[in-house]
């Protein structure tokens, strides 16, 4: 049984983790190889293959940056520059986000457009097999599985020529990731993900509204049109960071 430290529940720690028991300095013996699932497989291969791609093409520490942040695969950063981070507090940012997702789902829907255009609505399917693909390379990450149902949800309705709506999509995402894996409900990424999200969806929109109101009433003209979209910016984060702050306290 995992041992207490105190300070921190090192037993709940691993139990969101699915890990109940810890052994030490065990002898391991290989029984059988290649007897795993192939296109899972073949899936962890690629993602082998970006990483020494990454590896081959940038500097250390870009590479294993990168590597982090597009791949999640967080093994290779040196402890120094993550050290760096962590004095910083800037951790977050090598944490995989559900803003690549989202990226790369608005980039796939502007090409399928200009290539397939709107006929078949061959642009949505092939950005709901890409999305889910991204997922499945970075490991099923909580904010990514949580941007990928978001994606797919929104793509489906427009599929069905249904209304979209942000905020029941992520109440749809996040009851079907609590379904699945009951113990997610203690894991900080997903909480500081969904609440994020709901950061963004409810909190930052009257922020903008009576911030771009108190600009338009004290700034002139042309002043007022430069400070609104730099407002926006600033309250899109606050709005965020509003959410997320009892979790961080």
């Amino acid at each position: 049984t995992p041992p207490s430290i105190e300070g921190f529940d090192y037993k709940a720690y691993l139990t969101n983790q699915g890990i109940y028991s810890i052994m030490y300095y065990p002898e391991v013996q290989i029984v059988e190889k290649a007897r795993g699932f192939r296109p899972l497989a073949l899936v962890y291969q690629l993602r082998e293959r970006l990483s020494r791609s990454l590896t081959r093409t940038l500097p250390e520490p870009q590479a294993s940056l990168a590597q982090v942040i597009i791949l999640g695969l967080r093994g290779s950063i040196p402890a120094d520059v993550k050290n760096q981070f962590i004095r910083t507090g800037t951790a977050h940012l090598l944490a995989i986000s559900g803003v690549n997702l989202t990226i790369m789902a608005a980039m796939l829907i502007s090409i399928g457009v200009a290539v397939f255009g709107r006929r078949y609505q061959i642009y949505a399917w092939l950005a709901i097999f890409t999305i889910w693909f991204y997922a499945l390379i970075t490991g099923f990450q909580p904010p990514v599985v949580r941007a990928a149902i978001m994606a797919t949800i929104f793509l489906v309705a427009e599929l069905l020529g249904r209304q979209r709506s942000a905020i029941v999509s992520l109440i749809m995402a996040a009851t079907l990731m609590v379904i699945f894996t009951p113990q997610i409900v203690y894991d900080a990424s997903f909480q500081l993900s969904v609440m994020s999200m709901v950061g963004l969806v409810l909190v930052a929109p009257p922020l903008q509204s009576l911030s771009k109101q108190t600009i338009e009433a004290t700034l002139p003209g042309k002043f007022a049109e430069l400070s609104i979209p730099i407002a926006d910016s600033l309250v899109v984060s606050l709005g965020s960071i509003l959410a997320i702050l009892p979790l961080i306290a």
